[in-house]
């Protein structure tokens, strides 16, 4: 249905387009500088609004009205459109007519019709057999609402299970923090969608202020999630307490492009989006960098785990399927694009990925929040939960550092110059021959020894791990991260506690 309102002594038409986005986009292909007549010869239908019909079966003044001094007349009608299958239709308003009816005419072809300006009030509203939804948005509300419904409960999870279990463990570290952030954009972006497609339904009025904010949460909800891919696949709280001053670089230059860039296309995608030229939004220049985007996060997240993998081998079970899983996700995305660009329909391309992105998003959360959940048994091989909060910087005034160097020397409370070796007791023989007496001589030698040994190796590895630590700090300095074991198959580490027992 549809209701026009135009100045007396303009002739505006109503030109309809059955022929999909080909036949459209030839009709507005500003290269091809077709003249008014062109266009309307292109038209499947063509209804003119100044005169009655069955189309348009009333035409009247609008009350006492006037534009540019002239009255305002309304012209109101309906039109039905009859489809076998999904197909785009176009509408179009022009102002064609010969010279002595069109008003300020500006360009007119030999033939003699004109291009005359518009100036129009239209209000119509479309319908899809009853319902307001266009057949490539049929059941998204339906399954946003499922999703939201889901993610209310990973939400709960993360809040009741991850949080409060890791800050009872004093373990609630920065990487978790951007997971429970994510699920709570997450869930506000299901929300406002929820509402928004519920509101189309209602009325078929389209809310852009609520998609633009479904549209920023979704996507700094993704980000989040990709951070913290990146930050565990640089091993930070699995194998590394601490990432050097060259990693913390490269990684606020991946924070910085990816967050900016984002914002810039969403902006674009909301502002300047134009759906009667753009059928798909990842055929556009924003969505093409988006795409290029994830593909570059994909090949440093490959990067970093094969680097971790190689330095860490004790953990390199966890991280040949930790790559494996959630580099399949970082990839997905750019698949999904070639694919909806390349192999699906145009009619459902949209709703195709729209469930694509939401499921992905959910199915990632949900993931991190069964590895960080405390005291379930499918995360054992979680490395994060044999790590202790002090090694993991949380606990307030002992640093990583100083408490791994004190547990290296058995827990005691030996300062960094240096701890005196502990007492030894060696089990005494009564008086027996001398053989008994000289090997017991021996062994308390050797053990008093090989503990005065011990002791200065780790006065040494002390003062290289103060050196590393003060290193990894300075600008410029790109060696490898500090560690929370530099030698994860136990090499030399290990052959000092077999020495000392």
């Amino acid at each position: 249905e549809f209701t026009v309102d135009y100045m007396e002594g303009s002739y505006p038409t109503l030109l309809l387009y059955y022929e999909g986005w080909d036949g459209w986009s030839s009709a507005i292909d500003p290269a091809k500088k077709m003249t008014c007549r062109e266009r309307h010869e292109l038209a499947s239908k063509i209804v003119p609004l100044f005169k009655e019909s069955e189309m348009v079966p009333t035409i009247s003044p609008l009350n006492e009205a006037t534009w540019l001094g002239r009255r305002v007349l309304r012209s109101s009608g309906f039109l039905y459109f009859r489809a076998g299958r999904p197909q785009w239709f176009f509408m179009a308003v022009a102002s064609c007519s010969t010279p002595q009816n069109t008003l300020q005419s500006t360009a007119c072809d030999e033939s003699g019709f004109c291009q005359g300006p518009l100036l129009l009030n239209i209000d119509y509203s479309m319908t899809n057999q009853g319902s307001e939804f266009s057949a490539d948005e049929q059941g998204l509300l339906e399954f946003h609402v499922a999703v939201f419904v889901l993610q209310t409960l990973a939400y709960a999870a993360a809040i009741a299970g991850v949080r409060r279990g890791l800050l009872r463990l004093n373990k609630y570290h920065v990487t978790v923090k951007l997971l429970v952030t994510s699920s709570s954009f997450l869930w506000l972006s299901l929300l406002l969608r929820v509402i928004e497609y519920q509101s189309y339904s209602d009325t078929g009025r389209y809310n852009n202020e609520l998609a633009t904010a479904a549209d920023f949460l979704f996507d700094a909800s993704d980000l989040l999630l990709v951070y913290l891919m990146v930050f565990l696949a640089k091993g930070w709280t699995l194998v590394r307490y601490k990432i050097s001053s060259g990693g913390r670089l490269k990684l606020a230059v991946l924070m910085t492009v990816t967050g900016f860039a984002t914002l810039a296309l969403d902006s674009w995608k909301s502002y300047n989006f134009d759906s009667a030229t753009v059928v798909y939004y990842y055929t556009t220049a924003p969505g093409i960098c988006v795409t290029w985007l994830r593909g570059v996060v994909f090949v440093w997240f490959a990067y970093c785990c094969r680097v971790t993998m190689s330095t860490f081998t004790s953990k390199k079970r966890f991280y040949i399927r930790y790559s494996a899983i959630f580099g399949a996700y970082l990839l997905s995305k750019p698949v999904m694009v070639l694919v909806g660009n390349h192999a699906a329909n145009s009619d459902n391309r949209f709703a195709f990925l729209r469930v694509w992105e939401v499921t992905q998003l959910f199915v990632g959360q949900t993931l991190f929040i069964l590895m960080y959940y405390p005291g379930l048994s499918i995360n054992k091989g979680f490395p994060f939960h044999s790590v202790s909060s002090a090694m993991l910087g949380l606990v307030q005034g002992v640093r990583t550092g100083d408490y791994l160097r004190e547990q290296e020397r058995g827990g005691g409370g030996g300062s960094a110059g240096g701890a005196q070796p502990a007492p030894v007791t060696t089990p005494t023989a009564e008086a027996g021959p001398g053989a008994v007496q000289d090997l017991h001589a021996a062994r308390s030698a050797m053990t008093e020894r090989g503990l005065h040994l011990r002791d200065h190796l780790l006065n040494l590895k002390d003062a290289s791990r103060e050196l590393l630590d003060r290193l990894a700090d300075m600008d410029g300095y790109d060696g490898e991260d500090v560690a929370f074991d530099r030698d994860p198959g136990g090499g030399a580490y290990a052959d000092l506690d077999r020495l000392g027992r």
